[in-house]
């Protein structure tokens, strides 16, 4: 009992310092992709926690299943390393029982996977859209992509806006507006249109798109490729904002596990093995670790590194191109993804039998 907890100890400090550290990387990363869209306008920066908060269950599952093998491959290596492996093999210890600890941590990492991946995952895709739908539709999402002196730009339709100023209620002071207006499906019939005015504000309605209403300004019209311009003076002028576009993920990611399984599309089925399959591989990883953790001194302390993490992200990556195979009807549905697994499984068996059992007697190093 006293060595179990020890070794569960060990690992969990590894795994959970790895997991930490990734997750850091990860989260940082997205936080720089979210600021570059807020800066594009492409989100308010209003729920930019909110966003970076509801990515981290899909976070957890790409960083766990790594952080596992990693933290279980590491500490095995350093006991081997420190001969600790090697007293424990002398006094009796028999390689089941480093199989018996590693399933431990397998079973509960599964279940903690299977979590992520069976309902927060999809649940909080869910919630993501829907924060971000209900924010669409307040009035103060028109003012979102909008900086006082800055020039914001739209990408569609072609649209400059830049304001020279903003109250606390909101209005608008020295408005420049450059879009480029398409009336005819032939490009060369398009139009640059220049809007200065002197005032504005935003005009919310239930039902209704978000319009600017520009007040006591003009607005130069200019063919690209003809010298009729047109100057028109205004005291009022309604300019109807484009709809942004939220970034709305795919069906299949806001499903929930048995919502996947009735949905019988290809895509659907896909994600439905895949979220299935994924858990069965924190037992499989554990066969992989522990032969590859085990080195001999002269060996060096980090020769089966570099090997470890290339078989983990070629076994990681072959599960992506099954799922990908599934999506696009390149395997019978029935096949799944299980094959892959039981492939895997049957050659870790065989290296865990080969370094282990292959000399009657032999210890763990």
């Amino acid at each position: 009992m006293i060595i179990a907890r020890y070794l569960l100890t060990n690992i969990f400090k590894t795994q959970l310092v790895i997991y930490m550290v990734l997750l850091v990387i990860f989260v940082s990363q997205k936080l720089l992709s979210v600021l570059g869209d807020v800066v594009n306008g492409d989100i308010p920066i209003n729920i930019i926690a909110s966003l970076i908060f509801l990515y981290t269950p899909k976070l957890s599952t790409l960083i766990l299943p790594f952080s596992f093998f990693v933290g279980l491959f590491l500490t095995m290596h350093r006991l081997q390393t420190n001969n600790e492996l090697v007293i424990l093999s002398n006094m009796g210890l028999s390689p089941f029982f480093l199989i018996k600890i590693g399933l431990v941590l397998a079973l509960t990492h599964a279940m903690v996977y299977s979590l992520f991946a069976f309902y927060l995952e999809p649940r909080f895709y869910s919630i993501k859209e829907n924060i971000i739908t209900q924010y669409e539709r307040m009035p103060e999402a028109s003012l979102a992509f909008l900086k006082p002196s800055n020039f914001v730009r739209l990408k569609e339709p072609q649209v400059v806006i830049y304001v020279e100023n903003m109250t606390q209620d909101k209005q608008l002071k020295s408005v420049f507006i450059n879009y480029l207006e398409k009336n005819h499906p032939n490009e060369h019939q398009s139009k640059q249109k220049f809007i200065i005015a002197a005032s504005g504000y935003f005009n919310s309605r239930a039902n209704m798109p978000t319009s600017l209403i520009l007040q006591n300004g003009y607005a130069y019209q200019i063919p690209q490729h003809h010298l009729n311009y047109q100057i028109t003076k205004f005291d009022k002028y309604e300019m109807i904002l484009p709809k942004k576009d939220w970034k709305i993920y795919p069906d299949e990611k806001r499903l929930d596990i048995i919502q996947l399984k009735n949905t019988d599309t290809p895509k659907a089925q896909a994600y439905f093995h895949w979220r299935i399959m994924m858990p069965f591989m924190f037992p499989i990883l554990v066969l992989i670790a522990l032969p590859l953790s085990q080195t001999k001194v002269r060996h060096g302390n980090f020769v089966k590194i570099v090997p470890a993490f290339l078989i983990y992200l070629t076994y990681y990556i072959a599960t992506i191109l099954a799922r990908r195979m599934l999506e696009h009807n390149g395997f019978p549905q029935y096949l799944g993804t299980w094959w892959l697994h039981v492939t895997v499984l049957f050659i870790t068996i065989l290296l865990f039998y080969r370094h282990y059992f292959r000399k009657k007697g032999a210890p763990i190093s």
